[in-house]
């Protein structure tokens, strides 16, 4: 009901022992069952059948162009039911072209009139075949050729009656033998009870599955909703609450999205919990918040949870002391978890569009296990806007483990976007990546895509991680800004080198500004094959610098102060050995 069309094509082909079936549709109300809009051919021994289908529409097929039926090939017109609209609708153009091979069944129709402006058959090959007749027209039965050609049905080379079955009329000729007991007996490639050259299916598909079971209530505070698979449904929670807890529950499927609305939880202090939970297929969790939650303090664990080819989605502007733990889970995807209004270009464990913490809030990911076989993938992925940490607060990555196989594999892509940079840490802020282990090499331990702008008493500290090998490890493309009294510390990492890429650890292209602040690279420990390693390369000098400084102190080669490092000389530069 409230359709205009059942079916509306632009252009149809229909070739090469092929079938295109409307049976048995009913439509209460509209203008027409087949809209056609462009060509329509059905040739190379195939079928078009439009069959026992009824309503109250103006007409059961419209057509703008002409319609070609050749190389064996038959048009099925029979038992349609349209009460006192038309059997067709066309304009003045040719309708029905038809060579000497081919048929055109219309017979058992009900219709109010024929529409046909012109004759139905505007071109016919000799040894062409149009059976028709048994038709009811305004009430009134049409049996002979007279009557037919009355309506515009004319070149009928077999006037059909009531009750009768042919071969030519009612099977598909080329794959039927006889008709039997008004049956059509069919040759070898013959289906169903016309014989048509593919099978179509008998009846419509099957009833979709029952419902899911409800979606479970919130628990009360201080106990959790435990041990159960939750319903595969995109589903909200938080509204209007302060506590919500699950434990051991298994979240499952593509259609299985549970979003945290935490702006619109209330209370002195909310807590969220996800304890042991199984997360896979496809499933997201997605912990969105905004600018405006009216909580006084948040609490978010995230603990113990096995994610496989799943997504964790913490996103948004957190309120005022929030606290995000998410520690101790299990991390393996092998392909793009789609999440909707998240543009991710490859797989990702944890992906957000922008994150704020910010006024005494903390986002720790500690203890994790991230795991990928997929190419180009990343275990967090910020895209769309940046990482932004402000007003003493702290994001870390801290004693996580990362094995991540395939090729261009970037452990932590901070995207963001041209307008908002990729990471802003602001007033006595830090973000801190320490104390990593990294089994496998990689191209980008941490990339920004965009600007990195650190101020005002906020630090970027990239300390303690073991990493089996990187192209870059700290890779900023665009320019940095460290600003007032800030640091950006790269110390006391260990790193393999690999073979196949030109090695650089630190690399900020194209430029570092600084303003009373200082570039720390210290205490690294390099093992390589291949030479000395780029410990720190900056590709060009900046106008933008008053008492800034950069510290290189005791970055070892295979044991051996052997490090170089690539910085433009208007920069102030202090390289110190270990024993200064």
């Amino acid at each position: 009901d409230e359709y205009t069309h059942a079916f509306y094509v632009y252009s149809l082909s229909v070739s090469d022992h092929s079938v295109f079936a409307m049976l048995n549709n009913t439509m209460f109300s509209g203008v027409s069952l087949l809209y056609q809009h462009q060509g329509f051919s059905v040739s190379d021994y195939s079928v078009l059948r439009v069959v026992g289908n009824s309503g109250s529409v103006r007409h059961i097929i419209s057509n703008d162009e002409l319609w070609t039926v050749e190389r064996s090939s038959w048009l099925d017109w029979r038992d349609n039911n349209v009460g006192v609209g038309a059997m067709f609708y066309e304009t003045e153009s040719d309708f029905v072209n038809i060579d000497g091979s081919s048929v055109v069944t219309l017979t058992g129709c009900k219709m109010g009139s024929t529409g046909l402006l012109r004759p139905l058959l505007s071109q016919a090959d000799a040894g062409y075949r149009f059976v028709a007749g048994c038709l009811t027209v305004a009430g009134r039965e049409v049996t002979t050729a007279a009557e037919l050609e009355l309506h515009g049905i004319t070149k009928v080379t077999t006037v059909a009656s009531c009750g009768e079955r042919t071969k030519d009329g009612d099977c598909f000729a080329p794959l039927t033998t006889a008709v039997s007991d008004c049956r059509c007996q069919c040759a070898a490639g013959g289906h169903g009870d016309v014989c048509v050259p593919a099978p179509v299916p008998a009846g419509p598909p099957p009833l979709p599955p029952p419902p899911q079971p409800p979606t479970p209530l919130p628990p009360p505070i201080g106990e959790c909703i435990s041990d159960m698979v939750y319903p595969e449904v995109a589903h909200a929670v938080g509204g209007g609450l302060s506590w919500l807890c699950y434990h051991n529950v298994t979240f499952s499927g593509s259609g299985m999205s549970l979003t945290v609305l935490i702006g619109a939880m209330t209370g002195d202090v909310a807590n969220v919990t996800f304890d042991g939970c199984t997360w896979r297929d496809g499933a997201v969790l997605l912990l969105l918040s905004n600018a405006y939650a009216a909580v006084g303090s948040l609490n978010i664990v995230v603990t113990g949870n096995t994610f496989y080819d799943a997504l964790l989605s913490p996103e948004g502007e957190f309120p005022p002391r929030t606290n995000i733990t998410i520690s101790g889970n299990r991390f393996t995807v092998t392909r793009l978890i789609p999440r909707s209004g998240l543009g991710l270009g490859s797989p990702s464990c944890v992906g957000m569009s922008g994150l704020v913490v910010s006024n005494d809030s903390a986002v720790v990911l500690s203890g994790n296990v991230f795991q990928s076989v997929a190419a180009s993938s990343s275990a967090i992925y910020v895209v769309g806007s940046a990482l932004r940490v402000s007003w003493h607060s702290v994001f870390a990555v801290v004693g996580n483990t990362f094995h991540m196989a395939g090729a261009n594999i970037t452990l932590i892509n901070l995207e963001g976007s041209s307008q908002s940079l990729s990471l802003k840490v602001l007033n006595n802020s830090a973000v801190v990546i320490q104390g990593n282990v990294v089994s496998r090499p990689v191209r980008f331990f941490l990339l920004l895509f965009f600007a990195l702008r650190v101020e005002s008493l906020s630090a970027v500290v990239f300390q303690g991680n073991d990493i089996q090998g990187s192209s870059v490890v700290f890779f900023s493309i665009y320019s940095s800004y460290i600003y007032y009294n800030s640091w950006l510390q790269l110390s006391g990492n260990r790193c393999r080198v690999p073979l196949s890429y030109a090695f650089a650890f630190f690399f900020l292209k194209p430029t570092v500004h600084l303003r009373d602040s200082t570039v720390s690279v210290s205490g690294n420990q390099f093992m390589s094959i291949t030479g000395a390693p780029t410990v720190l390369r900056i590709a060009s000098e900046s106008q933008d610098l008053t008492n800034g400084a950069i510290v290189a102190a005791c970055n070892t080669v295979n044991g051996d102060e052997e490090a170089k490092y690539v910085i433009p000389s208007v920069y102030n530069v202090t390289i110190l050995t270990c024993s200064d």
